[in-house]
């Protein structure tokens, strides 16, 4: 016989729940993700392998930086100690030689004793006589101990600038290694970077011709002037230094953002929320509210060309494009257009 159990209320007000938050768990897992927000998650959560890899070759060149400047330092300190010994030394070596003649003398000349002792007229004064030997002798001896004691210090302090430079050398080659090497990684970076844009787009404009072997200070002298002329008249102008030095820092094609900022908000004229020149998080679903906002130029643009660094690649491509905007195809040949023009 099949037992039938009568459920209270509580008990079936507990099954609808349960119904209810799997219906909604099933249409969250179906309803479509607005993409630009999606982006954004994306953006926060996670972060390509390259650029993981750029940062710790910087970590690894600053921090060989920063010991070769310690080894300098040292070498200036110590190298300042020896020229001050140096300096003392002749007078020192001087006074050594005088207190090594009279310490020879004194020594050498016995009579002098004895006629020190038949010509004393009393006890007295024969004490003070000894007394007076015994002091020339002592300060003689404190000028041999003091040249040895400098002459020790001067030893110590050539070994110590002979270590500082061994360490300055050393560090001086990490250092160049490191650089190097994050250059290279720079280098490969626009390279496939560009050569995956072209092959999507079918098109050579995507290549900048950015030099990443330049210095930051090199890059920024050549990049700056040109996206400030680009800029030149708008909202945004006179931000090609900071354009150009994010740019470098997150090593992205430094036409890139700028042009964007063209394609979304005609270089800053129309943004969506305050500095967002690029539409940066604004969702389809409620753009306004989910769209980011900064404070300055400065922040925003740094947030941005990070932004791109982190979610969409080194330049422009198609498939970047599709993840940006919900019209790739207008957008990438707009903003593709525009950085030919940096």
């Amino acid at each position: 016989m099949i037992s039938t159990r009568l459920r209270t209320p509580a008990v079936l007000c507990r099954y609808a729940l349960a119904v209810a938050l799997a219906l909604t768990l099933a249409c969250c897992l179906t309803w479509p993700v607005q993409k630009a927000w999606a982006d954004e998650i994306f953006l926060v959560e996670q972060k390509p392998t390259y650029q993981f890899e750029i940062e710790a070759l910087e970590a690894a060149y600053e921090a060989a930086q920063e010991r070769l400047d310690e080894a300098n330092i040292r070498m200036a300190e110590n190298q300042k100690k020896i020229d001050a010994i140096m300096e003392k030394l002749p007078a020192q070596q001087a006074r050594t030689d005088e207190a090594i003649k009279e310490m020879y003398i004194i020594e050498n000349d016995r009579m002098c004793y004895y006629d020190m002792m038949l010509q004393a007229d009393s006890l007295d004064s024969l004490l003070k006589e000894l007394e007076y030997f015994d002091r020339v002798s002592n300060n003689n001896l404190a000028e041999l101990n003091k040249l040895k004691d400098m002459k020790a210090e001067l030893d110590e302090a050539r070994k110590a600038l002979d270590a500082a430079q061994a360490e300055a050398d050393e560090q001086a080659q990490i250092a160049h290694s490191s650089l190097a090497a994050l250059q290279d990684e720079r280098a490969a970076k626009q390279s496939g970077g560009q050569a995956n844009a072209i092959a999507q787009g079918g098109s050579s404009a995507v290549i900048d011709g950015a030099d990443w072997y330049m210095t930051e200070d090199e890059f920024v002298a050549e990049w700056a002037p040109r996206i400030d002329a680009y800029l030149a008249g708008s909202p945004m102008e006179g931000t090609g230094e900071t354009f150009a030095l994010m740019s470098f820092r997150y090593c992205v094609d430094p036409r890139w953002s700028p042009a964007i900022a063209n394609t979304e908000s005609g270089k800053g004229r129309k943004c969506i929320r305050p500095y967002n020149a690029w539409g940066w998080g604004a969702a389809d679903s409620n753009p306004y509210k989910l769209a980011s906002e900064w404070g300055s130029w400065e922040e925003a643009i740094e947030a941005h060309i990070s932004g791109l660094a982190n979610g969409y690649g080194y330049t422009i491509s198609k498939s970047a494009a599709k993840s940006y905007c919900s019209t790739p195809d207008s957008w990438y040949d707009n903003t593709l257009s525009e950085m030919a023009l940096i």
